[in-house]
């Protein structure tokens, strides 16, 4: 199935987004029309790519805040032709635990908050990343299998025939692979105050493993989560038991959702707005593990605390993205309930591989960001009404932050494509001469902007200055082998106090190796005023071909009308790998990034209503209305 055969409409969207705004997601609630089936649409949206494996939550039995339906990516449609013995091997374990998930994971969803229990969600290169709540403590799991058992008949024990039948299964396939059998490598406490609690991470453990899952990124800023002066969850990092030793646990704590009323109440600005890690309940630190893939990035890790909301999301965001390159096997991501900062970097993530070409191949924009809402915030569980209620603007902080992962260095691809050209840091935003309407918006209304909104479908950028106020100045360079000229740079962010922190955050160091030579600009401006007249142009990013001929590579991004017209555009596909120079890869993942945003903001403004404890009635969203209309 091909992504052209699964039709997006705007309309589409535009009742997704509604939905989102006005109610959270219930699977026993789900109504399953004709006109708006987020699940039916984002099952056929996967398998476009994936063969995927269907696990039924038609009542929420298996959790109460995930889809009607889960959809596992199982294997890709079209896998790489190099894969070898090992490959196959692994790909044909990983199909056999996955086909017994229906069976594990009723024994294992008591061990997470809520029950939302790790799900495999992404699949790259053979390597799932799924997504989960934290572990429960004690009472929540007593509390919850109880009534499980009398709601649904969910036992709280497992037969003993059972699960020694489970582990032979396991032992044949490590046998097979010539790896150690999973009971041996999972220990157990020989003694313990909570049976029932040591019995249900033993699950959870085991469930980890079925998934491959090597790694565990935790966002958390508490060891557990207390409230009423009661440890309502814990953690991997503090389990007493250290049953979760087998893992490498990432400890990357990131503020929760309430910090986002401060990027709201910024102006909707992350730069120079940094955490308060003073706070009584933040007790969790950073911790990376000393391996040679966090040795790979050349980041202060211990200066977490100084960093602003835009430098901290791209360090978590690097790290995050390395683990999945160059590890070997699976990964779970987690925050508290799951909800909240977990979608976020699980969007981060998907969208950052879908521009680079290496997921989803198939889908185009507009595919790409009903599938981001639809499955990764809305089916999971994400409670935006009352976010929104609260000011608490972290789904919208997502798409925000895309402009600032254009840059080749959050690409996956091979190393010999970023590295020509590459001009090094990556803490800025990189879009090549105008932002969404939104932004444009938000971030000149201070000064005066004279932008105008008076369209959806068609507006203009101002060629002199970019939404940053820097003027953009024609230079050319030439690369040592002599096939590619570049013409002007990429905009830079404005500076603020937190500049230069993120600046040595992370900033490898450049050598150059190109040189500039003289291009007359005449003809290419003038390309360029007649391109604006029906588009917002991308400005002066010109390209020179082997024997001198002047092209543009400039996207039209009017795209709100239908931001897919064309499926087969530029932005779809890839050059071969050591074709691909830095340069070109920030501009194709900045063209998807702002197809993406571009009609994100168009209907989330237009659906976010005027909220009285928000605060947003006629300020900052009634303005954004106003000005587009």
């Amino acid at each position: 199935m091909s992504g052209d055969s699964v039709d997006i409409q705007l309309s589409e969207l535009q009742l997704l987004v509604r939905a989102f705004v006005k109610s959270s997601y219930k699977p026993h609630e789900e109504n399953g029309s004709q006109e708006f089936n987020p699940v039916q649409k984002c099952t056929a949206l996967m398998k476009c790519d994936y063969n995927v494996i269907e696990i039924p939550n038609l009542a929420g039995e298996l959790c109460s805040h995930y889809p009607s339906k889960l959809i596992i990516p199982e294997s890709e449609l079209r896998p790489e032709a190099n894969d070898n013995f090992s490959d196959m091997l692994r790909a044909r374990t990983r199909a056999y635990n996955l086909q017994r998930l229906k069976e594990t994971i009723p024994r294992a969803r008591y061990a997470r908050c809520r029950s939302r229990f790790p799900v495999p969600v992404l699949l790259y290169k053979g390597k799932l990343i799924s997504r989960a709540a934290t572990i429960s403590g004690g009472p929540e799991i007593y509390g919850r299998s109880s009534l499980d058992y009398l709601l649904y008949g969910y036992p709280t024990e497992t037969a003993t025939d059972d699960v020694d039948a489970l582990e032979a299964k396991e032992a044949l396939i490590a046998d097979a692979m010539q790896e150690e059998p999973e009971s041996e490598s999972v220990p157990r406490s020989a003694t313990t105050d909570w049976q029932l609690c040591d019995r249900v991470r033993q699950q959870d453990i085991r469930l980890l493993k079925s998934l491959d899952a090597e790694t565990i990124i935790d966002f958390m800023v508490e060891k557990k989560k207390v409230k009423f002066g009661v440890n309502v969850t814990s953690s991997e990092k503090v389990d007493k038991e250290r049953r979760y030793d087998v893992f490498k646990i990432v400890s990357l704590p990131y503020p929760g959702c309430e910090f986002f009323r401060d990027f709201r109440d910024n102006n909707f600005n992350g730069e120079g707005l940094i955490f308060d890690w003073n706070q009584s309940y933040v007790d969790a630190s950073i911790h990376v593990p000393d391996d040679q893939i966090i040795m790979q990035l050349p980041i202060e890790w211990d200066q977490y605390k100084l960093w602003d909301l835009v430098t901290i999301t791209q360090n978590y965001l690097k790290l995050v993205l390395k683990y999945i390159q160059d590890g070997t096997s699976g990964m779970l991501i987690h925050c508290i309930s799951g909800w909240d900062r977990t979608p976020l970097f699980v969007s981060l993530v998907r969208l950052s591989l879908w521009a680079d070409g290496l997921i989803h191949q198939s889908l185009n924009p507009l595919q790409m960001l009903y599938f981001t809402i639809a499955y990764d915030w809305y089916l999971f569980g994400h409670k935006l009404p009352d976010r929104l209620k609260k000011g608490e603007d972290i789904f919208f902080f997502c798409f925000y932050f895309l402009k600032y992962i254009a840059h080749s260095d959050f690409s996956l691809l091979d190393e010999r494509v970023r590295s020509k050209g590459s001009n090094g840091g990556s803490t800025t935003a990189l879009w090549p001469e105008t932002d969404s309407r939104l932004d444009n918006l938000l971030e000149t209304e201070s000064r005066g902007s004279t932008f105008s909104l008076n369209s959806i479908s068609s507006y203009k950028s101002n060629n002199e200055e970019c939404i940053n106020g820097n003027n953009h100045f024609q230079w050319t360079t030439v690369s040592m082998e002599g096939s590619i000229v570049q013409l002007g740079s990429p905009p830079h962010s404005p500076n603020n106090s937190n500049a230069s922190i993120r600046d040595s955050a992370y900033s490898p160091p450049y050598k150059s190796r190109t040189s500039p030579v003289s291009v007359p600009a005449s003809n290419v401006m003038q390309r360029q005023h007649q391109d604006s007249s029906s588009s917002a142009s991308v400005g002066s990013w010109q390209m020179i071909s082997g024997t001198g001929s002047v092209r543009s590579v400039g996207s039209d991004f009017s795209g709100t009308t239908n931001p897919n017209a064309n499926h087969n555009d530029s932005t779809a596909t890839l050059k071969p790998y050591g074709m691909q120079t830095s340069n070109e890869l920030t501009r194709m993942r900045a063209e998807k990034f702002e197809k993406i945003r571009q009609t994100f903001n168009t209907y989330y403004c237009t659906e976010v209503p005027h909220f009285k404890n928000g605060q947003y009635g006629k300020g900052m969203f009634e303005k954004v209305i106003d000005k587009i209309y």
